[in-house]
């Protein structure tokens, strides 16, 4: 629904909101590589689960470079408003999110579908590694601190704000009209409910990758699955933080009396049932 609210409205086809959509693109194929191949696999016919796992992790890897790149972008107008204009052009947008999906596909897809022919058990393990801190560490503390600074700087604009407010309505009492909430300090919030949903998903599940690399400790299914809902979570808390802290968006939500769990469309309803299927496998056993 976030797909199409934006691709109907002339109002919301703004740069941030490109990132928005790579960003739920991403999120979408995830749910769509995950819930109906995971089931065809299970019950139904015999797969390469590998194979699976590979589609699923490079959507999921998509996920957080567009959640890179968009966080870049808004780092950059919270940060250096007066640069944003005359960097963030329609073609550097344009290449950041070709990037956020080529990086991902070359330096993770490709290698790990290489990497699945060979017998080298060192090899593997060193990607594996590779792959945790290139791909889930660095990324995640990257956000964290450019989530961090821009809270700070946001705050920090939103008290002079207030101060420049106060002192008008003292002045004009009559004529003055208190403005809303600013832009910053909106961009900073929805940035910080994607970001801290992401962080807690990619840290919790590199650790485990982690520990099982450097200790004799193995993931168990039921570890597997509770990985698993962390990241179902993290692809449908998006769609929640965009409706709830982007105003545009809630904004054409409300004209286009689009009631909420619609945003999850197509996606939500696997999840729910692939959450209780979960939780009752975790009950059994």
């Amino acid at each position: 629904m976030v797909i199409y609210l934006i691709a109907t409205s002339r109002r919301l086809r703004t740069q941030v909101n490109v990132f928005i959509v790579s960003l739920a693109i991403a999120d979408l194929c995830f749910g769509l590589s995950y819930f109906p191949t995971f089931f065809t696999c299970e019950f139904y016919l015999p797969c390469d689960r590998q194979l699976r796992r590979i589609f699923a992790a490079y959507f999921a890897f998509a996920s957080l470079t567009n959640a890179c790149f968009m966080t870049a972008d808004r780092y950059i107008a919270v940060v250096m408003p007066f640069k944003y204009v005359s960097f963030m052009t329609s073609r550097c947008v344009v290449t950041m999110v070709i990037l956020s999906w080529l990086f991902p596909g070359v330096f993770y897809f490709l290698v790990a579908i290489i990497l699945q022919q060979m017998t080298s058990e060192n090899t593997v393990h060193t990607f594996k590694i590779l792959r945790v801190f290139v791909f889930q560490l660095t990324p995640c503390l990257s956000l964290l601190l450019a989530t961090i600074q821009m809270f700070y700087i946001a705050h920090k604009h939103s008290k002079k704000m207030a101060t420049i407010a106060t002192q008008l309505q003292f002045n004009h009492p009559n004529s003055y009209k208190k403005p809303k909430d600013g832009f910053d300090i909106s961009s900073a919030k929805f940035i910080g409910v994607v970001v801290f949903v992401m962080v807690l998903c990619y840290t919790s599940d590199s650790y485990l990758d982690l520990l099982s690399c450097f200790s004799t400790f193995q993931k168990t299914t039921d570890t597997e699955y509770v990985i698993c809902l962390l990241y179902i979570t993290n692809s449908a808390v998006n769609p929640l933080a965009y409706a709830l802290f982007k105003h545009d968006i809630k904004k054409s939500r409300h004209q286009h009396q689009v009631p909420f769990y619609l945003l999850y469309s197509g996606t939500l309803p696997n999840k729910a049932y692939l959450f209780r299927f979960s939780i009752q496998t975790l009950i059994l056993r």
